[in-house]
């Protein structure tokens, strides 16, 4: 019962207070710079792979700057509407160069390249991992991964708790669930394609200076066509990007907001209440808290991935904390007490490794670009969500004793009071 707030963050801060929901901001954070950067450098490797152009600065920086103006302008509105204009866009541009990569390339099943067939009943068996545990350990380590970073998420949050109600959010949810669905297969389908023409990410040079990576299979198939397919291909990238940019952009200034307006308030009592200053004062801080930082990352050569799965992992020490507020006998110090143990033995997990993986080097499968299929990743997002909730079951005991109950969850008509974080009955 949050009439005024705008994020999932503002229900942390009512629900667990101020310890809870510092920590959960700045996983957020950490996650949306990480996703920002990752967009960063797809658009940028995708122009230079389709183009004359030698460094990826410039697609960057056009397209940070573009996505951050307008949101900046128009806010979640304007954000909405180009997602709209771009969804159905993209749509459209997928299917097209899709179904040219799938006329323009020889079925792997028809070709007489004995490598290419090799490696298409690779792809459409157990894939890399060539057996079915290996295949099953690296979707339960992926959907375990995307889901912990989805929750939080600043910019999907944000979209939930700005729907007028929970049919809209059905509705939003089941639409996504259409687009989704053919569109990841149709990419899925071409980065099968990719797999059985260029082999392991990786290992093949495409011509000079050019190696081969999976996320860009599509485009690296779409690289050997002709100009017209390419350039294409140049606007679907940058639509893609622009698309989950605004998004995060969004969700970051959303996610800042409380803060933004403390510290206006601090400097003149009243001025948060100048919204127009509000959102534009909102927006440098999160230009220069994330959207700087991300362009830097991206054109570093730094390998995002291999930072995902520290900001995974993080994510995955606060989802059960936070799933565990929807219960009103959850108390805060619980709370804390779990995203405290998820962290610690999340640490210990990746300090000492799972199979001697680690080797010599404490961490490394935490900064390893291949470190998220590892077994020590598999035990991490195992325990880690089962050390949190084992914390929060034990430090919650003396408060269930005392019979605490959140009153925040249901209101008497007319009431407007939101309790603070801890208070009970």
């Amino acid at each position: 019962n949050l009439p005024s707030a705008c994020t999932f963050f503002e229900y942390i801060q009512a629900r667990y207070g101020t310890v809870v929901n510092v920590y959960c901001t700045f996983v957020s954070l950490f996650v949306t710079l990480l996703s920002l950067s990752a967009e960063f450098t797809s658009v940028g490797s995708c122009v230079t792979e389709l183009s004359d152009l030698t460094s990826p600065l410039g697609p960057v920086i056009a397209t940070s700057i573009v996505t951050l103006v307008y949101t900046s302008i128009g806010g979640l509105p304007v954000s909405i509407f180009t997602d709209k204009v771009q969804g159905v866009s993209i749509f459209i541009f997928t299917i097209l160069v899709c179904v040219a990569t799938f006329a323009f390339y020889e079925l792997p099943t028809e070709t007489n390249d004995e490598a290419i067939r090799a490696n298409w009943e690779m792809v459409i068996t157990w894939g890399t991992g060539e057996s079915a545990s290996n295949s099953f350990k690296m979707a339960f380590i992926l959907i375990s991964a995307v889901t912990c970073a989805t929750i939080m998420h600043s910019g999907f949050q944000q979209r939930i708790w700005a729907a007028a109600g929970d049919t809209q959010v059905r509705r939003g949810a089941i639409g996504g669930i259409l687009l989704t669905i053919p569109f990841m297969t149709l990419f899925g389908v071409v980065g099968m394609i990719a797999f059985a023409h260029y082999g392991k990410p990786g290992l093949v040079e495409v011509g000079p200076e050019r190696t081969y990576l999976a996320f860009l299979a599509a485009f690296f198939l779409i690289g050997e066509m002709p100009a017209a397919w390419q350039a294409l291909a140049i606007i679907l990238a940058v639509m893609l990007v622009a698309s989950s940019a605004d998004t995060l952009q969004t969700g970051v200034a959303a996610l800042l907001k409380p803060i933004t307006a403390k510290a206006l308030d601090f400097y003149k009592t009243g001025t948060s209440d100048n919204t127009r200053l509000l959102v534009s004062v909102n927006f440098v801080f999160a230009a220069a808290i994330v959207n700087i930082p991300a362009i830097v990352l991206s054109t570093a050569g730094v390998s995002v991935l291999s930072l995902f799965v520290m900001a995974d992992l993080v994510c995955a020490t606060c989802v059960v904390p936070l799933l565990m507020g929807l219960s009103d006998r959850t108390h805060p110090v619980a709370a804390a007490a779990g995203c405290f143990a998820g962290l610690v033995t999340a640490l210990i997990i990746y300090l000492v490794g799972v199979n001697g993986e680690n080797g010599d080097q404490p961490m490394r499968m935490l900064i390893q670009a291949d470190g998220l299929y590892s077994d020590t990743s598999l035990v991490g997002f195992l325990v880690v969500p089962g050390a949190s909730f084992l914390a929060i079951a034990l430090t919650n005991i003396p408060f269930m004793m005392k019979g605490y109950r959140f009153k925040g969850f249901k209101k008497p008509a007319g009431e407007e009071k939101v309790p603070a974080a801890g208070e009970g009955v």
